[in-house]
């Protein structure tokens, strides 16, 4: 709660009103008179009543409607006057104690000598014993007190307490204290009215609410006033208060998966007091209830209370907004309202506070902030996510259910389909590798997986790392369920092809693991001979077999898996030329090598047709090969097609041994259209742009993706220039596009057939998806 501190002389105010700024309540009038010297009080002039007189007052609150008066003079006559403790609390309507502290004694003024006062502890008034200590002292009967000895003063009076009565006082100096029913001790603090006495007591004490209002001051049999010295400059305490105001929310900018908080600091606030803002967030309309510890740093997307994220934290006093969006670090769902309360912190320590180190905190806005996220779709996006780096290869899909991505953050992001909602948050060793993903992350739902932790329970990805290390993890819940060790050699060395499945599920007869088989090709720097082929266990990461040919180049492309057969297809470099291979055929089940072709460099992946005769694959000089899978050692090229091929290649059957085969290039997507004979090797016809076909000029096309029937056949690619373009198969002409993220290279997409929607990166670390178009 926030605390108060306040203190007030009136000295400086002017005579004959109120105090400025004051509204005084209870009786009155109330004026500033003047005092002793150059003093000035707070007077009532009440017909009826005493006077009652604040010589000064100090409050402490923690809510508005509490007060601690202090120091009450009841008149102002010399020898007359009286002096006591805080009253305590005033008004209030809430239900709540309050803590203080009270330092006082009772004073009375008695005899004709005015130099002369006694200091109550106790007295006996209308039948009844009335101790006036805070908290109340265990007077006992038949006991004798020293006030020294009990308490402090000087000299001492001595008084006995026998059968509830208080006998006749001791005689100090001249001086028989005959007031029946005190107890006390005599104080000589020369002439009452200026007074000038220590506080002899300093008892704390709860007060509660009161149920009914304090009586007023001259209705009480002692006249209370308040010890302390006077109020002069030099005795007068100092505080040093650090208080730092909040921020003044402006209108926020609300996105599908993204929300732009805006504010302003307090006026006349500067960089040395104020270096940043911290959001809470929940999901709801309800404020929510973080507090933020002094002295610590929260970061963003830590969830410091159940159901509460850290959504912005700047640190620059310059920075008024800050961007809440969906992705590993937030959760900012498509037409979802949302909850921020906003803090202000410094950066500076502070000797005596609880925490010294910075930051500290303000107590944050009590306005808090709704926003509501609009809805996507359409011509929209569905939803996007944020991942921490580029994430340029083809999101891997649990069609329906799940979308996973890997990236240069090192990081597999695992989402919703639905709304983009992460399944988790990469940290630890979940969802975490030790290096970058460049491919896509093979997913297998939890229906087809041979895993039994996740068998009917959960999908399971496959990571091949930039750290030469495969992981597999759970994508419901980012638990790595197994990592080998590094597989690839030499510095800079690692995984740039994602890993290959042959899944279990789906394999015939004649594949005879009893498990998923993961299939990983190394990218070993500094030779041109020494790349491997692994075959790992999907249910352990245990290495099956091993395929060490000795002349095997870097591998950046995906292998591809031939169920029909039963083998692996796997692309890679060949030292610039001819002499070695380039495309390698392997046996799954033994990782035997059953036959490899010299193509020259190759860092596309390789891909079937329709009825499995034969593996398409582009070389880095442009040529077109065609692969029997059902003639042995038999390949047949085309002529230079004049470009430089990228991604792979998807044949499109258009009658029997005849395909239209895509693939994109560095400026545009070319079709070639391919016969083949049926029982032998040659001929091989590749007719370039046929039936009037124009190759579309794309900047920098990524791979494509067709949409499958039921729906019109149409080519999808992506560019750098930011869109995602919809291409006619026959012709080539451009049909349309989506404005994906202006500015960003976009990267390979995806396509759901379950829910019919893209899902595709791009440079800035954005997953994002849209709808068919």
């Amino acid at each position: 709660n926030n605390v108060y501190l306040a203190y007030d002389n009136f000295d400086a105010d002017t005579l004959a009103q109120p105090p400025a700024g004051w509204t005084v309540q209870g009786g009155g009038p109330w004026n500033v008179v003047a005092d002793v010297g150059t003093n000035r009080i707070l007077r009532e002039s009440n017909a009826v009543g005493a006077n009652r007189n604040v010589i000064y007052f100090t409050s402490v609150t923690n809510e508005r409607d509490v007060l601690v008066q202090a120091d009450v003079r009841m008149t102002t006559v010399a020898g007359l006057e009286s002096t006591g403790c805080p009253l305590g609390r005033v008004g209030g309507t809430t239900a709540a104690n309050m803590t203080a502290y009270r330092s006082c004694l009772q004073f009375i003024t008695i005899g004709a000598l005015t130099n002369q006062r006694v200091s109550q502890l106790a007295s006996w008034n209308a039948g009844a014993f009335l101790s006036l200590q805070e908290p109340l002292y265990p007077w006992v009967d038949a006991t004798f007190y020293t006030v020294a000895g009990a308490f402090f003063g000087s000299p001492a009076t001595l008084r006995t307490y026998v059968n509830n009565v208080l006998q006749a006082p001791s005689i100090v100096g001249n001086n028989n204290v005959a007031t029946a029913g005190s107890v006390g001790l005599f104080v000589y603090d020369g002439d009452p009215v200026n007074y000038d006495f220590d506080n002899f007591l300093a008892r704390r004490y709860t007060e509660p609410e009161p149920v009914t209002a304090v009586a007023a001051e001259s209705a009480n049999a002692l006249s209370p006033l308040f010890g302390s010295r006077e109020n002069i400059v030099a005795n007068q305490p100092t505080l040093n208060l650090r208080y730092l105001r909040d921020v003044t929310l402006g209108a926020p900018t609300l996105g599908i998966s993204e929300i732009t908080l805006n504010w302003t600091f307090p006026t006349g606030s500067t960089s040395a007091n104020y270096d940043g803002a911290l959001f809470a967030k929940q999901a709801g309309s309800v404020t929510p209830t973080f507090a933020p510890a002094d002295g610590t740093v929260y970061n963003t997307g830590a969830q410091p209370v159940a159901g509460q994220f850290i959504a912005a934290n700047t640190g620059a006093f310059a920075t008024v907004s800050a961007f809440d969006e969906n992705g590993d670090n937030s959760i900012v769902l498509p037409g979802t309202q949302y909850a921020y309360k906003a803090y202000t912190h410094d950066a500076t320590a502070i000797t005596g506070a609880a925490s010294t180190a910075a930051p500290h905190y303000s107590f944050g806005n009590t306005a808090t902030q709704t926003n509501t996220t609009a809805a996507g779709g359409g011509a929209n996006k569905n939803w996007s996510y944020k991942t921490g780096a580029t994430t340029l290869a083809a999101p891997a899909l649990d069609p329906g259910n799940i979308v996973v991505t890997g990236g240069n953050d090192n990081n597999v992001h695992a989402m919703s389909v639905t709304n983009g909602q992460r399944n988790y948050q990469p940290g630890g060793t979940s969802g975490v590798t030790g290096g970058a993903i460049q491919g896509r992350p093979p997913l297998i739902a939890a229906s087809d997986t041979s895993h039994p932790t996740c068998k009917n329970v959960c999908a399971v990805t496959y990571v091949a790392a930039g750290d030469g290390t495969v992981y597999a993890f759970r994508a419901d819940t980012g638990v790595l369920l197994w990592q080998t060790g590094v597989l690839t050699t030499g510095g800079g060395s690692g995984f740039q092809a994602a890993a290959a499945v042959q899944v279990k599920a789906f394999s015939g007869a004649g594949y005879l693991n009893a498990f998923d088989l993961v299939i990983v090709a190394t990218r070993n720097v500094g030779s041109t001979t020494n790349n491997k082929v692994f075959g790992l266990n999907g249910n352990t990461g245990a290495t099956v077999w091993t395929l060490n040919p000795g002349n095997m180049d870097m591998v950046n492309a995906t292998p591809y898996i031939d169920y029909v057969n039963d083998m692996a297809w796997v692309a890679s470099r060949s030292a610039g030329g001819v002499a070695q291979p380039s495309l390698w055929k392997i046996n799954t089940n033994t990782g035997a090598l059953s036959t490899s072709f010299n193509l020259n460099d190759i860092d596309q992946a390789p891909t079937q047709n329709f009825d499995g005769r034969v593996i398409y694959v582009t070389t880095n000089g442009g040529l077109l090969y065609a692969v029997r899978t059902d003639i042995n050692n038999c390949a047949s090229g085309s002529a230079a097609l004049g470009v430089t091929p990228r991604g792979f290649p998807i044949p499109v059957e258009t009658a029997a041994l005849n395909d239209d085969v895509f693939f994109s290039t560095s400026t545009a997507v070319s079709k070639v259209h391919v016969a083949y004979p049926l029982a032998t090797c040659a001929p091989v016809t590749f007719s370039v742009s046929p039936g009037g076909w124009v190759n579309p000029a794309i900047t920098n096309p990524s791979s494509l993706v067709f949409s499958p029937p039921p729906q019109a056949e149409f080519m999808y690619v992506a560019s750098s220039d930011g869109h995602l373009y919809k291409i006619n198969p026959t012709t080539g002409a451009n049909a349309a596009n989506r404005l994906i993220n202006a500015g960003a290279t976009i990267g390979d997409p995806s396509f759901d057939t379950v829910i019919q929607k893209f899902y595709v990166g791009d440079s800035t670390g954005h997953v994002f998806s849209f709808d068919l178009f």
